[in-house]
Order: C-alpha cells, then sequence, then structure tokens
C-alpha cells in the first residue's frame, strides 16, 4: 500500500514539473531582440563638451542619452530620444551657432550625429534653419541635409530642397534653391 503512494506521489511531481518546464519556454529571438534592443548605459541630464587642443568647441545637451552597442562599421551609438540642444564655438570660444532637434543618433565611431524631428539651427549672424533632419561630421566641421529646408534671414526667406554649410552655418551652399531675397544695388 506504501508503494502504491509513492508511485502515485512521483507521477504526481513528474507531471507537474513537465507542465512548468513547458509553461516557461521562451522563443530565443525574442528573448535576445529584448536583449539587443535594451540601452548598456543611460544618462540623464547630461552635457557633452568636445575640445580640441585645451579649446571649446561644442557642446551636446540632452535630457536623456542611451548608449547602444551598435555594429563594427558605426561603433557604440548615442540616441538622444527626448531632444537634444547643440553648441558650437568659434576660434575664441564664443557661441556662433546652434542646433536643437526632437531627436538625435550620434556615432561615436563615425563622429556622425543625425538630428530630427523639428531640426532648428541658429547662427550668432541671425540666419536661422529649419529642417526635418540634419547631419553633422564632426570631423570635417560640416552639417548637411538632402531635405527640404527653409532659411530665414534678416531681410530674406529662403526654401530649398537640401543644403551644405559649415557647423558655424556661417556659409552655406542651398540646393534647389526657391524665394526672393532682397539684395542691395552694391551686392551685384
Amino acid at each position: 500500500m506504501q508503494t502504491i503512494k509513492f508511485k502515485y506521489f512521483f507521477k504526481s511531481i513528474a507531471i507537474v514539473l513537465c507542465a512548468v518546464a513547458i509553461s516557461c519556454s521562451n522563443d530565443f529571438e525574442q528573448v535576445t531582440d529584448f536583449e539587443d534592443n535594451q540601452p548598456e548605459q543611460e544618462s540623464t541630464n547630461t552635457v557633452i563638451t568636445y575640445t580640441l587642443d585645451g579649446k571649446l568647441v561644442s557642446q551636446i545637451k540632452a535630457s536623456l542619452i542611451q548608449q547602444y552597442p551598435g555594429d563594427s562599421i558605426t561603433g557604440p551609438e548615442l540616441k538622444l530620444n527626448q531632444g537634444f540642444v547643440a553648441l558650437f564655438y568659434d576660434s575664441l570660444e564664443m557661441l556662433s551657432s546652434q542646433i536643437s532637434a526632437d531627436r538625435g543618433v550620434w556615432y561615436k565611431q563615425k563622429e556622425l550625429m543625425e538630428a530630427y524631428g523639428n531640426v532648428v539651427a541658429y547662427s550668432v549672424d541671425g540666419d536661422t534653419l529649419f529642417t526635418e533632419e540634419l547631419f553633422w561630421n564632426q570631423d570635417s566641421s560640416i552639417i548637411y541635409t538632402n531635405a527640404p529646408v527653409k532659411i530665414k534671414k534678416p531681410n530674406a526667406t529662403i526654401y530649398g530642397n537640401g543644403l551644405v554649410a559649415d557647423q558655424e552655418f556661417k556659409s552655406y551652399v542651398i540646393k534647389s534653391i526657391t524665394g526672393q531675397v532682397a539684395i542691395e544695388k552694391d551686392e551685384l
């Protein structure tokens, strides 16, 4: 009689363990996808400062920065999904321009930053650029886009499709330009 009770007890345990093993299975792709989409690091209310030969070149201010591993080509990626402001300084370390956007990605290895959503660039000369995407190549100090652009100048508004400019936004070339510009006679 005692042996029969143990047989039922062990069978009950085996059934429970099988049920637990079946119910706890995971899809390997879902688990690795979840891990790949998680940041390695996060920081809040952060200022990243870039200097060259001890001189201030630029700063990036963001309320949230998340670092992802990236791949072998781009290297680690910093995602700024809650907006950011990038400030650029001239050789005298005076503010020369700034870019703000809703979100961005900085590829450390490529020294390339992408800005998306309500991108606005200001120069101290009074020119303001509006676009939906803008790229900043830190190595060449160039900003560019192929997206539609609108530039408000003190005396004109210019539209185009694409732009290449220096990071201080003092000199730029607009592709497919449209708009009206007031030109003084002596500027001809």
